[in-house]
């Protein structure tokens, strides 16, 4: 008697844990073009992923993909509605802000019938590859391809993936993740500091690069893969200084907890 009533318990429980798990998702994108008569564009997103590439045009094409979870159509329709999303264009500088309505954040042991409600929003961008970039996230990856400015991408948690750089100056930040970083163009002389808390950071450069590259690892290693006729100037098991070509730019490598990887074309 005494299993059958514990089997009618846990049935119970698990069709009100089952029932509780379910939700409607809302899907929503928003598209804008912006003239780009402006040198600087900025983001900041709290959740969510930030996609972007530089191209050879006039205008900054933006793509932002909502997404709206909560426990009915309705509720969903509601959080919608009041997400205000700001696209400023002026005084030299494009800007996006979002302000999100606050959300009853219950999960699966609230003893609740109501589900965890989240707001995501994922940003996929082109814009003139000679625009200035500032990209601010708290959670979400960051992929940004074919930048020939300054440009300054932090994300607090995720991965921040970058290809076919050419900018003078550039600086990623991750608390915990990942950053992986290509630089290819022939002759790249500028600045470029990498810095992730706890994680990895793994980069992938031309030979022929003209900068000094100091890399460290304060509770973890440094790994080199570069070509035998280059001699690093400091080869240690937490650090490294190696000088490209003439050393005339700058890469610095800081890593607090974790493995950085260096590596070099042959």
């Amino acid at each position: 008697m005494r299993i059958y009533r514990a089997l009618f318990i846990s049935a119970v429980l698990l069709c009100f844990f089952v029932s509780s798990a379910s939700a409607y998702i809302l899907r929503r994108d928003i598209h804008r073009s912006v003239k780009a008569d402006s040198s600087l564009f900025r983001l900041n997103n709290r959740v969510g992923s930030v996609s972007l590439e530089g191209y050879c045009g006039d205008s900054i094409e933006i793509t932002a993909r909502f997404k709206v979870r909560a426990p009915s159509k309705s509720k969903a329709r509601e959080i919608f509605k009041k997400i205000i999303f700001d696209l400023s264009n002026k005084d030299g500088e494009v800007s996006i802000k979002t302000d999100l309505p606050k959300v009853r954040q219950t999960g699966l042991f609230s003893f609740t019938r109501e589900v965890r409600t989240t707001i995501l929003i994922d940003y996929n961008i082109l814009l003139p590859s000679g625009t200035n970039v500032k990209i601010n996230t708290l959670n979400g990856d960051i992929t940004a391809k074919n930048l020939e400015a300054p440009f300054l991408l932090k994300t607090g948690v995720g991965e921040i993936d970058i290809k076919n750089s050419a900018g003078e100056t550039g600086r990623a930040e991750i608390s915990r993740g990942r950053i992986r970083c290509e630089l290819l163009s022939p002759g790249w002389n500028g600045s470029l500091f990498l810095w992730v808390g706890s994680g990895e950071i793994s980069l992938f450069l031309a030979e022929d690069v003209n900068a000094v590259l100091r890399a460290q690892s304060d509770k973890g290693r440094v790994e080199l893969d570069i070509d035998d006729r280059i001699r690093p100037e400091t080869e240690e098991f937490d650090r490294a200084e190696i000088v490209f070509g003439d050393g005339e730019g700058e890469i610095s490598l800081d890593n607090i907890r974790g493995k950085i990887i260096v590596e070099s074309t042959k």
